[in-house]
Formats: structure tokens, sequence, C-alpha cells
């Protein structure tokens, strides 16, 4: 984490609060270290907000505003935040989108994964995986994965 300088002190007396990125500006390597994490505790014990803004999917966010020193964290690019409370040991949750419009978008993921696995050789869930495998089938990353040559031709890369 590269130092930055300050503004002055009577600016700094103004701030509500400190949005922040997380991944290559308060992370190394994808690791939060300790001067960091000891930064986030000092802002927040100076009486600043500390709000991390990221790209980070909902289960991240969940972790870090349970366990960071933050009041709060935006996620997905903006699409929702979280924000812990410590004394009820409750998570209060905010989307962009409406519960309606999230279960649309639900569902029609859900359609379309439906689609893909029924196009997909052995996508048939109900079958145990093992019966899935046909000889020839190649291992990657310890999965049995079909042939290019087994797949349809609309789905070949």
């Amino acid at each position: 984490m590269a130092s930055a300088s300050l503004p002055a002190p009577a600016a700094l007396a103004r701030l509500r609060g400190v949005l922040l990125d997380i991944d290559g500006t308060i992370t190394t390597a994808g690791r939060l270290g300790a001067a960091a994490y000891g930064a986030l505790e000092r802002l927040q014990k100076a009486g600043l907000l500390v709000i991390p803004v990221t790209g980070r999917p909902a289960g991240w966010c969940d972790l870090i505003a349970r366990f960071w020193p933050v009041d709060a964290v935006v996620g997905e690019n903006g699409a929702l935040y979280f924000r812990y409370d410590h004394e009820r040991r409750r998570m209060i949750r905010g989307f962009a989108r409406s519960d309606a419009e999230r279960a649309q978008t639900a569902s029609a993921s859900a359609r379309s994964g439906r689609t893909c696995c029924a196009r997909c050789p052995g996508g048939d869930r109900r079958r145990p995986a093992l019966s899935r495998h046909r000889p020839g089938d190649r291992l990657l990353r310890g999965r049995a994965t079909a042939s290019p040559e087994a797949l349809p031709a609309s789905m070949r890369c």
C-alpha cells in the first residue's frame, strides 16, 4: 500500500467519512495487511465513516462488513450495500434493484442455466455424477469433460 499525502487539517475536519477501493488500493497481492487494517481502525477511531466500495460479490461484502473495521461496504459495483450492526449482531442490506426486479433476474438466470445444462453433454443433473462420464472424456481439474468433438457445433470454442 503506497502512502498518500493528506489534505490540510482544516479540510480533514470537514470530512464525514472515507470511501475507498479495496483491490490494489488497500490490499497488496490480494491481502489486507496489518498496516492497512490499522489505518482503517484509526480512521474509525477518529470519528470518520469508513466505507469500502468494490466490485466484489455479496459474499465477500458480508465478510468485510462483519470483520473489517468499517461502517458499511458497497459491493457488486454499486448494486448493494451491507452494514453490520455489531450490537444487535444483525446485517442490514440494501439493494439498488427492488425485490421484484431481483426475483425476475434470478428467475431468468435459472431458466438460462437449465437451458444451458440441457444442451451440455451430461447436463441432466438428476443422474449420479459418475454415470454422466463416458470412456474418452477428458479430466479437467478433477472433473470429466466431454471431448470437443462430442459437443454440438454451436457450443464449440
